[in-house]
């Protein structure tokens, strides 16, 4: 077998090099406005800004970026944390006061902040961000063109959760580029097209402001106008999981509530008999499997018996919701 003369593999190799860097996109064309809500957990909100500032980008291709945070409390504590951080702050860092109470509100006030930006990043207060999560997101959506690019969200918990409870927190795995499936748009690690945002008036639903929801409900709207979503694998982000949600308390309200967001979405989409009829029906069927399950995972797995109690309280939440009953659970703030 012949070997391959020196010249030849550096020729090669010189190829590749310049065939990667083509379909690598220039990021510094782009502005991205990265936006937080937050409420009541200056700590928490501390550790996302200190992830923030140490972003890198390959071979200098860092876009425009700015960096926004909407404190949904009147007594201003993300402010003041603001205050603190923003001269040393490697981009321009700006805090904004939302007084109306609720996570829609926040959201909304945010995105008009953002208006003259190519793409806006969603990140939690309670989440931090790995250093190249955003060129990963920015990345995966102009190579792809989405309207609507995610990450993984890996939880961190402050005290070991019941074994029954880690699955739930599970993110998706998906190849990187992967279209995502239908209902699992969130805004805890999302870039978004701005110019596609601007058209949906709101855009996040006042309807949902403290009970949650706001963004499964602009997920559908992306998608009733064609919007196409992403996976980026390698955009990671970390959320800080306390105590006080480990408990099976908070599960089963958390399942409950979900199931009632849902019903409420029907509603609000399809119109109030209509998506009252269909919200009943899926809560129907879910109470009776989860009943079932209930009775088989007597003698199952603890796993086992904690799904299919999830399963009612979900079906009981989308029976609540199809009746119009609210369960508001961004009354209460976990975290510091």
């Amino acid at each position: 077998m012949w070997a391959t003369p020196p010249t030849v593999r550096a020729g090669y190799i010189v190829r590749q090099l310049m065939k990667m860097e083509s379909t690598t996109p220039d990021l510094r064309q782009y502005r991205v406005s990265v936006c937080i809500p937050t409420c009541r957990r200056p700590q928490l909100l501390r550790a996302t800004l200190a992830s923030i500032a140490t972003q890198r980008f390959e071979r200098d291709q860092a876009p425009r970026i700015e960096v926004l945070v909407a404190d949904n409390d009147e007594a201003g504590a993300g402010l003041d944390v603001v205050s603190e951080l923003s001269a040393d702050f490697p981009w321009p860092l700006r805090g904004l006061r939302e007084p109306i109470r609720g996570i829609s509100f926040a959201r909304n006030t945010l995105v008009a902040a953002a208006s003259e930006s190519s793409y806006v990043a969603f990140i939690d207060d309670d989440e931090t961000a790995d250093p190249h999560w955003l060129q990963e997101l920015l990345k995966a959506a102009v190579r792809s063109g989405a309207q609507a690019t995610l990450g993984p969200v890996s939880a961190q918990f402050e005290a070991t959760p019941p074994a029954w409870l880690r699955p739930f927190f599970d993110d998706l795995d998906l190849p990187d580029g992967a279209q995502l499936p239908e209902g699992s748009f969130r805004t805890s690690n999302v870039l978004l097209e701005m110019n596609t945002l601007a058209a949906i008036p709101g855009p996040f639903d006042p309807a949902f402001a403290l009970t949650g929801g706001s963004d499964y409900m602009l997920g559908q709207e992306l998608r009733a106008r064609g919007g196409r979503f992403v996976w980026a694998r390698n955009a990671v982000v970390s959320e800080t999981v306390p105590a006080s949600r480990t408990t099976l308390r908070w599960y089963m309200q958390r399942r409950f509530r979900t199931g009632m967001t849902f019903a409420m979405a029907q509603r609000r989409v399809q119109g109030p008999l209509r998506g009252a009829l269909r919200g009943a029906y899926r809560g129907a069927g879910s109470l009776a499997v989860g009943s079932l399950g209930l009775v088989q995972g007597v003698v199952g797995s603890r796993a086992q018996l904690a799904e299919a109690a999830g399963l009612v309280a979900y079906g009981v939440g989308n029976l609540a919701g199809a009746t119009g009953e609210h369960y508001e659970e961004y009354r209460t703030v976990h975290g510091r």
